[in-house]
């Protein structure tokens, strides 16, 4: 056990007893291998003690912060080996318990660059839903199964397009990626020449029912985030907190591993439809946070979409912070009911120039809307935010009833924010 006194640090002769100074800052307790299991019982007696006579010994207490290594187990077993199926590495008795845990109110601040995460935003207009761009892609081959009088757009347009997106993500390379209406047929290299460069790149998780597009998250192997599996364990802290009525009260938090890398809802009726899909991203980022990213496609009405949110709140475990990207259907003035009644009424919109516009909208109306949003917790400090330059429109070339050319990937333009972090804790 270190004990960080801003004033003085006594340690009495017998070598095994702290008297306490005026002010606390910092106590860290660190425990490795054999040294861990020969120390246990001594520390956890001598971390009491200090609690005890510190905590109750004192009628005034300005700054305390105690983080103390206790196991989960009584013999220090490791973390559950399985969750969900998946495989966890157990610690080893040599393996340092990681990450340590600083918890305090005077925390000392790396003074180097903060770190960033870019996310890159984009629904990639599923091919299966082409269909209400009739008008405008040219082609006027029905499907057997497909809607009456509507026609889908031709199979080479389809790869067009996915390679245009596919190729401006990977130009761009983002540290995550949140997309909605993407189906199987994009990660096809039959449909998509680029899925393998795509797929060597990100791992890629999507929510889509058969035959649909649905939301979905792309992470970027060699990116500022990378998921938390198995094998990453959550610390256990000790937090000490005052309540209304000046009692200080110690909270205990046993080891913990995370278990999900990704998590989802599919899309239901209550949610707006079986496209109306949520796709979540475990990630800790280059400050060490770990956060939830979420991708969304929401629903017309206010009732879906507060519906999928609350699917989705209790698969968000861990108490970590949230970003969330989703294509609300929804421009920004409508938000503020579905904010109040969500998880969104904790974070901040990324707020775009007066005037963007960042879908075409259908045809033949094709009205444009601001629709696409990037909300972030309010210590993401935004750096900046760029929208797809151009006009958002359809991905076709006027043809006059001929097939069109494609001009771009969706009709939707992507937005890519990035964010500088809270600095690291160290």
């Amino acid at each position: 056990l270190v004990l960080s006194n801003s004033t003085q640090v006594r340690k009495g002769a017998s070598g095994g007893r702290w008297e306490p100074g005026a002010q606390r800052t910092m106590a860290i307790a660190r425990v490795r291998g054999s040294w861990r299991r020969r120390t246990q019982q001594s520390l956890r007696r001598r971390c009491y003690a200090f609690v005890d006579s510190t905590i109750f010994g004192h009628s005034t207490l300005s700054v305390l912060v105690l983080a103390i290594a206790v196991l989960q187990t009584g013999g220090g077993g490791a973390p559950d080996d399985s969750c969900n199926g998946a495989a966890t590495a157990a610690l080893g008795e040599d393996d340092a318990i990681q990450p340590l845990v600083a918890v305090g109110i005077q925390s000392k601040r790396s003074t180097e660059e903060s770190p960033s995460l870019t996310i890159l935003h984009w629904n990639l207009l599923a091919s299966v839903y082409t269909h209400y761009l009739s008008g405008a892609h040219g082609h006027k081959i029905a499907l057997p199964d497909g809607p009456a009088n509507r026609f889908f757009e031709a199979d080479s347009q389809t790869r067009a397009r996915y390679q245009m997106s596919t190729r401006t993500i990977l130009e761009r390379a983002p540290d995550v990626v949140t997309v909605q209406e993407c189906e199987a047929k994009y990660l096809d290299p039959a449909w998509n020449s680029l899925a393998p460069k795509l797929l060597e790149e990100y791992v890629v998780r999507i929510e889509a029912a058969e035959g649909l597009g649905g939301a979905g998250v792309f992470v970027r192997r060699s990116g500022l985030a990378t998921l938390v599996n198995n094998t990453v364990s959550l610390p256990a802290c000790t937090l000490l907190f005052c309540d209304a009525s000046s009692t200080w009260k110690l909270c205990i938090h046993p080891l913990q591993s995370s278990c999900a890398q990704f998590v989802s809802v599919p899309g239901t009726r209550l949610t707006g439809g079986r496209s109306k899909t949520a796709v979540a991203a475990l990630l800790q980022l280059a400050n060490q946070q770990v956060v939830w990213v979420v991708s969304a496609h929401l629903a017309f009405d206010n009732e879906a979409r507060v519906r999928l949110l609350q699917q989705l709140l209790p698969l968000l475990t861990g108490g970590h912070e949230v970003v969330f990207a989703a294509d609300f259907n929804a421009e920004p003035s409508t938000l503020p009911e579905v904010e109040a009644a969500t998880l969104l009424a904790s974070l901040s919109r990324v707020k775009y120039s007066k005037g963007t516009v960042t879908a075409a909208g259908m045809y033949p109306s094709l009205v444009s809307a601001c629709i696409d949003h990037i909300y972030a917790p309010a210590s993401f400090h935004l750096q900046r935010v760029e929208v797809e330059p151009g006009e958002a429109r359809v991905p076709y070339e006027p043809s006059d009833g001929e097939l069109a050319p494609v001009t771009k990937g969706s009709d939707h333009h992507w937005v890519a924010a990035s964010f500088s972090l809270p600095a690291v804790v160290t």
